[in-house]
């Protein structure tokens, strides 16, 4: 997995895909807008990959893709909404890559509200591999990501404890518990 990310984003302490890239292995984080290193002309799929650039407007969902001889490299612009969009325009090599999406999915949404059909950049990265890899790394990917949001929005006083509970689906402490649950 190769993340793009947009360089105001890096900052965030909401920011998810860089939780991704250091979850995974065989990942990558590639920075874009920042002016001292601009990637726009540098930046070049691996070879003996077949890259894919995950995001909502893609025209075949992403599972299609699971019997692919070549292995996948799944490329995920994160930003806002419209920074994610213009990476995929702005970067030369992206633009005739294959676009692909998740099938309609229920968010989570461990971290923040957003619109009632948004993923996060790593719950969507997460899923993604789930239909590529299996639903068992899914689950683990998953819980994981679920660990890291009770334990930052603890440290900032917000939804812990038994209002975290309520509202998370993960509602144990040990990864194994969590995968349970999302059974």
């Amino acid at each position: 997995m190769r993340l793009i990310l947009h360089s105001l984003e890096a900052r965030r302490s909401t920011n998810t895909g860089r939780i991704a890239g250091l979850i995974l292995e065989n990942s990558s984080i590639d920075y874009h807008g920042r002016q001292d290193a601009p990637i726009t002309d540098s930046f070049q799929p691996t070879p003996g990959y077949l890259p894919v650039l995950l995001y909502p407007d893609g025209a075949r969902e992403i599972s299609a893709l699971a019997n692919e001889t070549l292995p996948i490299e799944l490329i995920v612009p994160d930003g806002n909404w419209n920074q994610a969009a213009r990476i995929g325009k702005r970067i030369h090599s992206l633009k005739d890559l294959e676009h692909v999406r998740l099938p309609a999915l229920q968010p989570i949404h461990v971290l923040r509200r957003g619109g009632p059909d948004r993923l996060g950049t790593c719950e969507a990265i997460f899923r993604a591999l789930g239909l590529l890899e299996g639903q068992e790394i899914e689950l683990e990917l998953l819980a994981q990501l679920a660990m890291f949001a009770r334990s930052m929005l603890g440290e900032r006083g917000r939804r812990t404890g038994r209002e975290a509970s309520k509202r998370n689906p993960w509602k144990s402490k040990n990864q194994s518990q969590a995968k349970s649950d999302l059974s």
